[in-house]
């Protein structure tokens, strides 16, 4: 079985509270007494069984010399047919032959289970590292192989689930500390309740809420229960409605906003709220990035290989995102050190286009800009 090795530092998303490495159970241990008992009572089955087909081996054998059914002890005629000594000892040779066949798939069936009842053990008592020998017959190898996959995805989902709490604590602790020094600070008398400090605790709040709704919205997501507000549209309807907005907002910062959409797109069935919401995080992400007498550029254009969807895609000249960072962008709460977000924007534009059975993508290059893609499919 596969041991693990830890490191002598914990991982960033690893709580502050709990000891590294993990502590093992005292639970553990009783899994691997519960392994060897399961084995010790298999031993003795097998035992007991080899025992009783030797006995009968030998009564057969011996009374087909007798040419009658004798005790085992009775004395063997030495005028016995050499043909009937032929075949009683092929029918012995083949009760041991059996019983080696037998033996060995004992043993390819009986370990392999004794393996999985220990390491069900340990997963029960949340040890997620265990794995099981992919050994035995093909039926024990896939089940060995499924529950080394059962395994790997609990492993998977308890450091995600890690990672996410210590996130979430990590983003929460810096406006609450703010806005807890701010208020006893007030409450001491070490500041005023100027307008200037009032707005900034209002800003801290609203980044409180923002980040609360993020993750309202992602939990929803990921759990399926999100209820899409389907509606058929034409594409170019759809982006006029809000287009304007960003091109004011762009302006504001001095970079072009261009929409290159062609007015002849098929209809689509999509959610317009979210969608818009999708769109809007990545135009921010671009106009976040971009520097001033930059450009960013939507467009949206059909695709009928594999199947029939549009490819919207928003794509920008600015500074591009390093090459190490780009697979991990759609990750929860992953961010660059000079972003402000939350680092929920992109998983949750992920979410909400997966919902409507979709994929995105990006592509950057450091220094020439960046290009996020999404596909939504044409109901037809």
């Amino acid at each position: 079985m596969r041991n693990r090795t830890f490191h002598h530092t914990p991982p960033p998303w690893w709580p502050d509270e709990e000891p590294w490495p993990p502590q093992k159970s005292h639970n553990l241990k009783q899994w691997h007494i519960v392994r060897q008992r399961f084995l010790r009572r298999m031993g003795c089955v097998f035992g007991i069984l080899l025992i009783a087909m030797v006995i009968i081996g030998l009564v057969m054998a011996q009374g087909m010399m007798q040419h009658r059914m004798p005790f085992p002890m009775r004395p063997i005629p030495q005028n016995i047919p050499i043909v009937i000594r032929i075949i009683s000892w092929i029918l012995f040779s083949g009760v041991i032959l059996g019983l080696i066949f037998v033996g060995s798939l004992f043993r390819k069936a009986a370990v392999p289970i004794a393996d999985m009842l220990e390491a069900a053990g340990k997963v029960a008592d949340g040890d997620y590292s265990a794995r099981v020998p992919e050994k035995g017959s093909d039926e024990m190898g896939a089940l060995a192989r499924a529950f080394n996959d059962m395994a790997s995805q609990l492993q998977t989902n308890e450091e995600q689930r890690r990672m996410l709490l210590a996130d979430i604590s990590h983003e929460l602790r810096t406006p609450l500390t703010i806005i807890q020094g701010n208020l006893e600070g007030l409450l001491d008398g070490i500041y005023t309740a100027d307008p200037g400090r009032l707005q900034g605790l209002l800003e801290e709040t609203q980044t409180l809420a923002r980040i609360i709704e993020d993750l309202r919205t992602l939990s929803v997501v990921e759990s399926g229960s999100l209820k899409l507000q389907l509606e058929t549209l034409k594409p170019a309807e759809f982006l006029e409605e809000f287009i304007p907005m960003y091109q004011n907002l762009t302006e504001s910062k001095q970079v072009k906003f261009n929409a290159l959409i062609p007015n002849d797109l098929s209809d689509i069935e999509l959610d317009p709220t979210r969608i818009r919401e999708v769109l809007s995080n990545l135009i921010t992400n671009s106009l976040r990035y971009c520097p001033p007498g930059g450009e960013i550029n939507l467009q949206v254009k059909p695709v009928s290989h594999p199947e029939s969807h549009l490819i919207f895609s928003v794509q920008d000249n600015g500074t591009g995102i390093p090459t190490q960072d780009l697979p991990h962008i759609f990750e929860r709460f992953y961010k660059d050190r000079d972003s402000s977000g939350s680092g929920l924007g992109l998983p949750i534009a992920k979410s909400l286009v997966e919902a409507h059975g979709g994929k995105i993508w990006a592509e950057s290059e450091e220094g020439q800009g960046t290009m996020v893609s999404f596909s939504l499919p044409i109901r037809k």
